[in-house]
């Protein structure tokens, strides 16, 4: 029994002693998950201007598990979540890929949230969202404002960023409530969300 005993210690010790990389199977991201809740498949995003048009977008959603390679060769799989809103009166696509970036060590396992504004047949506008367990930074390129109030409507905890050029397609605006809450278009005119339809 003794010898039983010794010998499942060692295992365990052993095993913990196996690198961290070989022990991975899939990095699970509840923060991505939790950060864009809003969006679920089909659901209608209604956008408003200073005029009061409307401007109607589709939500596309999808969990995929993605494998990924490391440079010594071996694999590990990887949660993302893929979000399109879309507008076919306007020709409008908006991206919105949660994934994570990930040190070849597995010391960094940093969730983050990529958004693309890709308008047809121009530039797109990224924005970059790293995302902790309790709150979420960014990229030196993308702001962050405790409030934020566009065309007459508040909003807490926003992020924002801006083309350095001011061409078409030229803010982009999100935050955790409401996902995109607002953009310029080509005419630089500003949409900012008004509702959601599940």
């Amino acid at each position: 029994m003794k010898n039983l005993i010794s010998l499942a210690i060692l295992l365990t010790l052993i095993i913990g002693c196996i690198d961290q990389r070989f022990s991975i199977n899939t990095i699970e991201l509840p923060q991505v998950d939790q950060f864009t809740s809003v969006y679920s498949q089909n659901t209608k995003f209604n956008f408003i201007n200073s005029m009061s048009d409307t401007l109607v977008m589709i939500s596309d959603y999808q969990k995929t598990t993605v494998e990924r390679s490391l440079p010594d060769d071996s694999t590990f799989f990887i949660d993302d979540y893929i979000i399109q809103l879309h507008s076919e009166s306007k020709g409008i696509l908006i991206v919105l890929l949660g994934t994570a970036f990930i040190s070849a060590d597995f010391e960094i396992i940093n969730p983050s949230l990529n958004i693309l504004l890709m308008p047809r047949d121009r530039n797109s506008l990224g924005m970059d969202i790293r995302i902790e367990e309790m709150f979420a930074t960014s990229t030196d390129e993308t702001e962050i404002f405790d409030s934020l109030e566009l065309l007459n409507k508040g909003f807490s905890t926003a992020y924002s960023v801006n083309s350095p050029e001011q061409s078409s397609f030229s803010q982009l605006f999100y935050n955790e409530e409401y996902g995109v809450i607002g953009f310029r278009d080509e005419n630089n005119i500003l949409w900012r969300i008004d509702s959601v339809e599940q």
